[in-house]
């Protein structure tokens, strides 16, 4: 994946789920709305955990997959890039709901926003994430929610194909993200 261009990046989160640890907060050891540590601690000691690389163990880390090179390797397929105008060009505007661009969602934000929609390239995204446990036992506790870019310039029979479905961010550990998150992902 490396030599492809698709690598990820591996951010530290609050255990919480009350912030990254990104920008100009990368350096910070205690999360700067919990006040919680940023490491694991060892139990007996009560000491920062180390890993055998010298580096302090994270809490919490997610796996953000930066979207703009899978994106031009999207369009680098001419006959994607050609389907990528569909919602300008193909789509049939008959009052049925055949796809996101006849919802009226898609046309209030097409009125609000003349100058995106007047560029038929501009790109469009749904994003979706939903958890699941990757281990048969239900002893075990731990989850993954990968967080999905599903492209709606993309005609109905193309936009949720797997080759077109996006990966940006994977988040794993023993609890889901928190109610934070997921309202924040919905508004």
């Amino acid at each position: 994946m490396k030599d492809l261009g698709l690598s990820y990046q591996k951010i530290d989160a609050c255990k919480n789920d009350c912030m990254l640890y990104l920008g100009d907060d990368i350096g910070a050891q205690f999360c700067k709305v919990c006040e919680r540590s940023r490491c694991k601690k060892s139990k007996p000691s009560g000491e920062d955990k180390v890993s055998t690389k010298g580096k302090k163990i994270a809490e919490n880390t997610m796996r953000y997959f930066p979207i703009t090179p899978r994106l031009q390797r999207l369009y680098m397929c001419r006959k994607i890039a050609f389907f990528c105008r569909w919602h300008i060009e193909g789509r049939v505007d008959d009052g049925v709901m055949r796809h996101p661009t006849n919802s009226k969602a898609w046309k209030h934000f097409d009125e609000t926003h003349p100058d995106f929609k007047s560029e038929p390239r501009n790109l469009r995204l749904c994003l979706a994430g939903d958890g699941f446990q990757p281990f048969s036992t239900t002893k075990t506790s731990y989850s993954i929610w990968p967080i999905l870019l599903v492209p709606l310039n993309l005609p109905p029979w193309l936009c949720t194909k797997q080759q077109n479905v996006l990966l940006s961010v994977l988040i794993s550990g023993p609890d889901g993200p928190g109610m934070q998150l997921i309202f924040t992902c919905n508004h």
